[in-house]
């Protein structure tokens, strides 16, 4: 029984790491980011994408500081980067409409 639910915790952990690394795929490509903001994506990707971490992605939790960055870079794109993580916790099932909930 605790396997279950280890693995529907760590289900969703992974999909969580993979809509956060969407959006700010998404947010870089907006025509409506500035190009400082840009800047500060592209990086939190190369960040994300490289095998020299903070904390090695071997590791259990290793993920956690590349989700920290990603999510910092969007935040600093302000609505832009907000509205592209909605839509891809939304698009992967990690968010429950409201007109789900009635």
């Amino acid at each position: 029984m605790q396997w279950k639910k280890i693995k529907q915790h760590g289900q969703r952990a992974g999909k969580e790491v993979v809509a956060v690394a969407e959006a700010a795929f998404l947010t870089l490509k907006d025509p409506d980011l500035s190009l400082v903001h840009k800047g500060v994506i592209f990086g939190s990707l190369v960040y994300f994408l490289s095998p020299l971490d903070a904390i090695p992605d071997f590791l259990p939790g290793g993920f956690a500081d590349d989700v920290s960055v990603l999510m910092a870079a969007l935040m600093t794109a302000s609505g832009v980067g907000k509205k592209h993580l909605d839509e891809c916790r939304l698009k992967h099932g990690l968010v429950v409409k409201s007109e789900d909930l009635k």
